[in-house]
């Protein structure tokens, strides 16, 4: 008797921690004030692309609005761990992992007459063996995929700032072979410039040689970068050319943007503050996107941004589904555009799942 009221006391127990730990991780909504202004969006002429659990794949064209299933969910085709593109071309690629059998494959998927091949396939689980990172870059042109391999963590400041740093590696697509140029990068973000030679990617740079690169410039926004130049290795920006191997450290930052003509990169620190370094004048500004949290922007042009942010007061506020019942559900964000000369912002998509791999591109 004693042992079948242990066994039910235990149970009782852990249904109440799987309840409390439910009910203290409901979602803290956020919204930014209105109002929003209509028509902003409207030269967003690309197409978002985004996974759909498990294994689907579905594009959306932000002129017609229209969805598309570039592969179905099928839980027998593997976990989309990273989506980039499309490119010019119409072609969308993809890390497919297989925890499985741990093993994970880069595929080119073309949306014009709706073929697919595989770029590798290797050994190692990328979800948990970080054998790939998240962020995967396919150019706007010339067919190059840059992607980090084979991370492993480092730790940049006790206890809250863990990251991934490992091998960038950049792959042909038209040969399916490997570019000879490796370099070292941490995994907070990838962009290629419009020229599909030269790829943004973040590198870890020793803190005095950091801070020098940073009294270079003058940042009109003295809080930024300043969490990050405390540490003992610092997030930098840097301009990788794929035809001559050399490399440009640009500024602190991470999770880069490259404007859709080339000109200037948008980038991030640790406290969620934003600049824009325009590259031929050699300065830096500051821009507040309203709402933009710390996954940053999609799209970047002269005068506007593409970006992830809060709701806005007043719409109805989703929350995620299908979550772990020890972590709970998390507030749905949107995708939105907004001026950086005026402030005016619109929603673009309402309700995003921030788990989900979402990409911008093409024309």
């Amino acid at each position: 008797m004693k042992l079948v009221i242990k066994i039910i006391t235990k149970i009782a127990l852990f249904t109440l921690l799987i309840v409390l730990s439910f009910v203290s991780c409901q979602p803290n909504f956020e919204t930014i004030p209105g109002p929003e202004t209509k028509g902003i969006s409207k030269d967003l002429n690309g197409t978002l692309v985004f996974d759909k659990p498990v294994g689907g794949l579905v594009s959306i064209s932000l002129t017609s609005k229209k969805e598309k299933f570039i592969r179905k969910p099928d839980e027998s085709s593997g976990l989309v761990h990273s989506v980039s593109g499309p490119d010019i071309n119409g072609h969308i690629a993809i890390i497919e992992n297989h925890m499985e059998n741990k093993r994970h494959l880069l595929k080119i998927y073309e949306m014009n007459n709706d073929t697919v091949s595989t770029i590798f396939e290797r050994k190692g689980d990328v979800l948990w063996g970080d054998a790939a990172g998240d962020y995967l870059a396919l150019s706007p042109v010339n067919g190059y995929i840059a992607l980090v391999t084979n991370t492993s963590s480092v730790q940049l400041r006790d206890p809250d700032v863990l990251l991934k740093y490992g091998t960038l590696e950049i792959w042909d697509i038209k040969t399916k072979k490997k570019l000879s140029i490796e370099r070292r990068a941490l995994d907070v973000g990838l962009s290629w410039f419009p020229d599909g030679k030269h790829l943004a990617f973040v590198d870890l740079l020793n803190q005095d040689v950091a801070n020098k690169l940073y009294l270079t410039k003058d940042s009109p926004n003295k809080r930024y970068g300043q969490s990050n130049l405390k540490w003992p290795r610092v997030p930098t920006v840097s301009i990788l050319d794929v035809e001559t191997g050399n490399v440009k450290n640009l500024f602190i930052g991470w999770r880069p943007i490259v404007s859709e003509d080339g000109d200037a990169i948008m980038m991030g620190d640790h406290d969620n503050n934003w600049i824009i370094f325009y590259l031929n004048e050699a300065i830096i500004k500051p821009v507040y996107p309203p709402g933009i949290i710390w996954l940053g922007p999609l799209h970047l042009t002269r005068s506007t941004v593409f970006y992830w942010g809060l709701p806005t007061e007043g719409t109805e506020l989703k929350a995620t589904k299908n979550n772990s019942p020890l972590v709970g559900p998390k507030p749905m964000y949107t995708l939105k555009v907004a001026e950086f000369e005026t402030g005016k912002f619109e929603t673009v998509i309402p309700y995003i799942d921030p788990r989900r791999e979402i990409s911008y591109g093409g024309k």
